[in-house]
C-alpha cells in the first residue's frame, strides 16, 4: 500500500473510489480468504507445523497483519480526500504497517537462508533445525526489523512528521536521510539481494544432489557393520516432518526424487523468489528512487507496485498449497467431501 501523500487536491466524489481503493478492497477480501485458509490448516493440523513450514506461517501472518492494518485505514481516509482526515494516531498505526510489510520481505529472505543452510550444511541442518530453532530465527528477524525501524519511526512521530491534514500521512524522511537509507536497504533491498544470490547456489546444489541420487551412489558406513547408508547428498528431510522415514520408492512415498520434502521446499523457495523479483520489484524501485529524486510523476509505477503486491499476496498461498503435498492433502480432507478424494 503506498504512503498516502496526496499532493494534488481533489474533493470530488468521483475521485474517492478510484482504481487503487476499489482494487485494494477486493483483493483484501481475497487475501484474507486464501491466506486465512492456509493459516487455518496450519493451526488445525499439527503435522503440518514442520520446521520449514514455520517460515511459511511467519510469512503469511506478516502478510495478513500488514493488509489488515493498512487497507481499512487507507480506505477510511480515502473517503474524505484530499489528505489524511482520521487523525494522527491512525496515521501512526498505518505507518507501522509498513514495518510489518518489511517483515514480509524479510520472511522471503529467511526461506532462502533456510534452504541455503539445508543444501550447504545438510548434516548440521538435520541435527539443529527444529521447530524451536525456526521460531527463534523468526523471532530474531522481527527483533532485527524493529531495532532498525523504531528509532526513525519514533523520531518521526515525535519531531518530524508534517501535519497530516495538510500534507497527508507519510514518513518525513528528509530530516533523517541516514536512517531512511539504512532502513530501505536493510529491510527491503537486502532480503532481495540475499534471495538473488542464494537461489543459483541452491539450484546448483539441488541439481548435483539429484544427479548423485540418480546414479544411486551408496556409501558403506562400516566395512564390518553390515549397514549401508545412502549418501547425505541424496535426500535431506525436514525434522519432525511426516515424510521422515518414508522411502521415496516405498509404500507411502512419492516414487520421485523430485517430490521429496527437500524438493518440495525448493519449489516453495522458487515461488517465493520469483514472486519477490516480479511482484516486489516495482515498489522497491519506486521507494528507493524516492529518496534520491522527485518521483511525483512515477505514480503509475507506485500504483502498479501496490496492485502487484496484492496479487502476490493472494496467489502465493495457492501456489504453496499446490507445491506442498501434505498441505494439499490437508486442504482436500478439510474442505472437500470424502468422495472427491477418490
Amino acid at each position: 500500500m503506498p504512503e498516502r501523500n496526496t499532493s494534488t487536491p481533489s474533493t470530488t466524489i468521483d475521485n474517492v473510489w478510484t482504481f487503487i481503493p476499489v482494487c485494494s478492497l477486493v483483493l483484501l477480501v481475497l487475501l484474507i480468504l486464501t491466506n486465512g485458509t492456509v493459516l487455518y490448516l496450519f493451526l488445525r493440523h499439527s503435522h503440518l507445523r514442520t520446521p520449514f513450514n514455520i517460515y511459511l506461517i511467519n510469512l503469511l501472518t506478516a502478510r495478513v497483519l500488514t493488509q489488515l492494518i493498512q487497507v481499512p485505514l487507507y480506505l477510511a481516509a480515502n473517503l474524505r480526500p484530499p489528505h489524511w482526515s482520521i487523525g494522527r494516531p491512525a496515521c501512526t498505526v498505518y505507518l507501522y504497517g509498513f514495518f510489518i510489510q518489511s517483515g514480509v520481505c524479510n520472511a522471503h529472505g529467511l526461506i532462502s537462508i533456510n534452504r541455503l543452510w539445508a543444501v550447504l550444511r545438510p548434516i548440521s541442518y538435520r541435527r539443529l533445525h527444529t521447530k524451536r530453532t525456526a521460531c527463534i530465527i523468526c523471532g530474531i528477524m522481527w527483533l532485527y526489523i524493529h531495532a532498525i525501524t523504531l528509532p526513525g519511526f519514533i523520531a518521526d512521530a515525535l519531531y518530524h512528521r508534517l501535519p497530516e491534514e495538510q500534507h497527508g500521512c507519510f514518513l518525513n524522511k528528509g530530516p533523517q536521510l541516514g536512517w531512511a537509507y539504512m532502513h530501505q536497504f536493510a529491510d527491503f533491498s537486502l532480503p532481495v539481494l540475499v534471495m538473488v544470490l542464494a537461489y543459483p547456489v541452491i539450484c546448483y546444489k539441488m541439481w548435483t544432489r539429484g544427479a548423485v541420487a540418480r546414479r544411486g551412489r551408496i556409501q558403506p558406513l562400516s566395512s564390518t557393520s553390515g549397514v549401508m547408508v545412502v549418501s547425505y547428498h541424496e535426500k535431506v528431510t525436514e525434522p519432525n516432518s511426516p515424510d521422515v522415514g518414508r522411502s521415496s520408492n516405498g509404500a507411502g512415498g512419492d516414487g520421485d526424487q523430485r517430490n521429496t520434502p527437500s524438493w518440495r521446499s525448493f519449489w516453495v523457495l522458487t515461488i517465493a523468489t520469483v514472486g519477490m523479483l516480479v511482484f516486489w520489484m516495482p515498489s522497491n524501485v519506486f521507494y528507493t528512487a524516492q529518496m534520491f529524486q522527485d518521483v511525483s510523476r512515477w505514480t503509475g509505477l507506485a500504483d502498479a507496485g501496490t496492485v502487484l503486491l496484492f496479487v502476490e499476496s493472494v496467489t502465493d498461498p495457492i501456489l504453496f498449497t499446490l507445491a506442498l503435498r501434505d498441505l494439499r492433502t490437508a486442504f482436500m480432507r478439510t474442505f472437500c467431501s470424502t468422495n472427491s478424494l477418490h
